[in-house]
């Protein structure tokens, strides 16, 4: 039985190097829909070159486990909220003049469309009657 145990050591060893190369050749090929690989032992392959992670048992962290209180007073907080106003004011009426801006550079080139057609029109019309008349000269 003591060779059946080294032959799954063995096999753990290899698949885990398996596992790693797979995740290495994910994370940096060109397919962006893996931005980071986890391996099943718990490293972490990311695109930047990065590997962090896999240690020997998993460890929890606190981050983000307590609330501290806000520095800010509600004085600061209120004037904060005034000018957020301000400028989503300004920002609105900015996008407002874009949506103006955009509306009569379509009607511009609408109008332009329809006078380059007239124009093509006036002088086929124009080399016609030219013609036309050249013709009665002879």
């Amino acid at each position: 039985m003591g060779g059946s145990s080294q032959n799954q050591g063995l096999n753990n060893m290899w698949l885990k190097k398996l596992l790693a190369i797979l995740a290495t050749r994910i994370a940096y090929s060109g397919n962006k829909e893996f931005r980071c690989v986890v391996t099943l032992d718990g490293a972490l392959f990311e695109t930047s070159g990065t590997m962090s992670g896999g240690g020997s048992r998993p460890r929890g962290g606190k981050m983000g486990t307590s609330i501290q209180a806000s520095s800010m007073s509600g004085e600061a907080v209120a004037n904060a909220e005034k000018e957020l106003s301000l400028r989503v004011e300004k920002l609105n009426s900015i996008r407002q003049r874009i949506a103006e801006a955009v509306w009569c550079y379509l009607a511009s080139d609408k109008a332009v469309a329809i006078l380059e057609m007239e124009l093509a029109k006036i002088q086929k019309e124009s080399c016609k009657h030219m013609y036309e008349a050249a013709a009665a000269m002879d």
